[in-house]
């Protein structure tokens, strides 16, 4: 199950990033947490940069309505989004 954190103002998802993907996707659950593969190596904060327009375009959200909060340099990445849990599991799927 996924280790969503619900606060006032939106969510804190965990996930799992894959890079130099052969595509921009959402994946499936692991540890707690989503994959998403982004084709962007993670160089010089160029994959952080992909996650973020992703999931803009993915949940139709604003760029900065979407926050790395934590994993900067990391592959497992906690990132804050302005939405709610029920809209952001919908369209994900």
């Amino acid at each position: 199950m996924l280790d969503i954190e619900e606060q006032k103002n939106g969510i804190i998802v965990p996930f799992k990033v894959i890079t130099k993907a052969s595509r921009n996707a959402i994946g499936d659950e692991f540890n707690k947490a989503l994959k998403l593969y982004i084709t962007s190596a993670p160089i010089e904060g160029k994959a952080n940069k992909s996650i973020i327009k992703f999931l803009s375009k993915l949940l139709g959200l604003p760029q900065k309505d979407i926050v790395i909060v934590s994993g900067i340099k990391n592959s497992l990445k906690k990132i804050q989004l302005k939405i709610g849990k029920k809209d952001f599991l919908n369209k994900i799927k």
